[in-house]
């Protein structure tokens, strides 16, 4: 009889524990979102929260946003790093075009062109304004690019999430929806680095 009594015990006393462990990642949550603005609350519901921690109490949640977090942030370094280097070398061209027009008007003066300054001046004024607007189609265009990569990655985390099963995310651009998928990635990042070795410790 006791070593039955044990046997039927051993379910219960991991569904026990199971349960405490909820219920500590539901108070950790529902403590985060106490912080959130008052605007938002709403859609961070008592079943949402429910379902992210019972998700959570598996690492593979945490696993998979350590990875995606990863990927944002390569992705974010080489698209800022690709805009230094086009405003790296906007900086060299007009350096370039004003030493070049400098050493053009010099030479001018050197042999007694003083006659021909006010037109070659004037080039130099077309010049400088067509390399001006070139620089700002080019600079248009890289941040267009940014903003289409970003867009583009968001909506694939989105997806991802979605697929695994993350309450509250799906493919939007709402800016209402987006910035609750945001609190909520947040409350997740945030249970990672307070238990690095479990979900719900």
């Amino acid at each position: 009889m006791n070593s039955t009594s044990g046997w039927h015990g051993e379910p219960a006393d991991g569904n026990t524990r199971r349960q405490e462990q909820l219920y500590r990642l539901l108070d950790k949550l529902k403590a985060m979102v106490r912080e959130v603005p008052p605007k938002y609350q709403p859609r961070l519901s008592y079943d949402l929260l429910s379902s992210l921690a019972a998700l959570l109490l598996d690492d593979t949640v945490l696993q998979i946003v350590a990875e995606l977090t990863d990927l944002q942030h390569m992705t974010e370094r080489h698209l800022h790093q690709t805009r230094c280097n086009l405003l790296a070398r906007h900086r060299g061209e007009k350096e370039q075009l004003k030493s070049q027009q400098k050493a053009e008007q010099d030479l001018a003066r050197s042999r007694a062109r003083l006659h021909a300054l006010p037109q070659m001046q004037a080039q130099h004024a077309y010049e400088e304004r067509q390399l001006l607007l070139r620089h700002s189609v080019e600079l248009s265009n890289c941040n267009a690019d940014v903003l289409r990569v970003i867009d583009q990655k968001v909506a694939e985390q989105q997806s991802t999430l979605q697929q695994v099963g993350v309450p509250g995310f799906f493919v939007t651009t709402h800016p209402m929806d987006v910035r609750v998928q945001m609190y909520i990635l947040g409350f997740i990042m945030k249970i990672s680095k307070r238990n690095p070795s479990s979900s719900y410790s």
